[in-house]
């Protein structure tokens, strides 16, 4: 979750979610049992060839020169999927890169194989926010179990569906959020509607939304729902998206409609910070003058020590967001923490503003002493230094109605609803 070497996860800006078209090299056409079997080709990214290494096991090499959208490439005879599984359907792990040193970083993946052309067969393959599209010639018509018939959908019946959103950071892109979400729906046979929401915490109102049909003769199918978004600035918030289906004929929705499926965004958000020039360490979203004391800006001993970006990744982790400590440069996914936790790395980059902006000789010792070991705080202003405890004791005591206990509903809820949903938005207060 917090790395000090980001972890990027390589852009699929540069991959299309439809067929790629063009010619490969490839076993004859025909119907095959291993249909993940043979040598698959995009004109973006280059050919890989899957071989069989067992029962349901499979390896997949390149078969030329892979680029993926960025600088690092996988030269040919690189082995960079292992996966297992059968049919259409399979899982396990893609070889990417670490994009600071194009080192090996491998991801989990999932290959999906559908034949949208007759006669030629689509490898799909996503991990992380990453998609690409692969084709060789062939049928899934011997892969199709040929004596059992697919059975219909009954009046009753009700669609399931899944969704895979990108688990790696999201950056973004001057201003703007992009990335992929992959919707399966198992409709029995039947023709389905399906949609995908994106919300932030904020409101519980589709920010955006996609949707469109499936009729689904195998069980099973998905679509891949592009999306793009502008954050709001002045109301920072943590993001998920959901996806449901309803059954056309009969207009049964998923279980749990429009909340079906989720998944949690991590969505980069530089929000609060020295570049907001905010006056006060207090809460934001404190509109009194309660703790107009709690100056940002202070001077120990004619040295000038700003604390702003301290106190804003606390405000950072009050609201849920994922964002990147501007000294130490590492990142923080605030989703998961509660408050004590949040106070307590307050404290620990509190100190650490005193050490790096005062000087570290013993002309200025009682400078960093008084920077460090402030007069203590319940709430109002102390009689003494204010330095980094007092900050952190006046945060411990006054600000627990600012922090955001439960993600998944509108504002700031103080305590959680574990019924809420999705999971995973609901945190400790104390």
């Amino acid at each position: 979750m917090r790395r000090s070497v980001l972890l990027v996860l390589l852009s699929a800006s540069a991959l299309t979610a439809g067929l790629l078209a063009g010619a490969v090299s490839a076993p004859a056409q025909g119907a095959t049992s291993d249909p993940i079997v043979g040598t698959w080709s995009s004109p973006s990214i280059g050919s890989v060839t899957v071989t069989s290494t067992g029962s349901s096991t499979y390896v997949g090499t390149t078969a030329t020169s892979n680029n993926w959208g960025q600088n690092c490439t996988h030269a040919a005879g690189e082995q960079i999927w292992t996966m297992t599984g059968n049919g259409t359907s399979y899982a396990g792990t893609h070889v990417g890169f670490w994009l600071n040193d194009c080192s090996d970083n491998p991801q989990s993946a999932r290959w999906l194989i559908t034949e949208l052309t007759p006669g030629t067969l689509t490898l799909y393959v996503s991990f992380g926010q990453t998609n690409g599209t692969f084709t060789r010639p062939g049928t899934l018509t011997a892969a199709a179990p040929s004596a059992t018939p697919t059975p219909t959908a009954t009046p009753a019946s009700v669609p399931r569906v899944r969704i895979s959103a990108p688990e790696g950071l999201i950056r973004q892109d001057h201003g703007t959020v992009r990335f992929a979400v992959t919707i399966w729906v198992d409709g029995g046979g039947d023709l389905v509607n399906w949609q995908v929401n994106v919300y932030d915490g904020n409101n519980l109102k589709p920010l955006t939304y996609k949707y469109g049909p499936i009729y689904d003769n195998r069980g099973t199918d998905y679509r891949v729902a592009e999306f793009s978004f502008r954050p709001n600035r002045a109301a920072p918030s943590a993001y998920f998206v959901c996806g449901y289906a309803i059954q056309s004929a009969q207009g049964i929705t998923s279980a749990n409609a429009p909340w079906s499926s989720c998944a949690w965004i991590r969505v980069d958000q530089v929000l609060y910070g020295r570049w907001t020039k905010r006056p006060t360490c207090a809460s934001p979203d404190d509109p009194s003058d309660a703790f107009a004391w709690m100056t940002s800006v202070r001077t120990y001993a004619g040295v000038r020590v700003d604390f702003r970006d301290a106190c804003g990744m606390r405000d950072s982790g009050y609201r849920g967001l994922v964002v990147q400590e501007p000294l130490t440069k590492k990142w923080y996914d605030f989703r998961a923490w509660s408050r004590a936790q949040v106070d307590d790395l307050f404290r620990q980059l509190l100190v650490l503003e005193c050490r790096t902006q005062i000087p570290s000789s013993r002309r200025y010792q009682g400078a960093r002493d008084a920077c460090i070991n402030g007069a203590a705080s319940t709430g109002s202003q102390p009689a003494g230094i204010i330095g980094a405890d007092t900050f952190y004791t006046a945060t411990r005591s006054a600000l627990g109605p600012y922090f955001d206990a439960d993600l998944t509903a509108g504002g700031i809820q103080t305590t959680t609803n574990p019924a809420a949903l999705p999971t995973g938005g609901q945190r400790d207060n104390a």
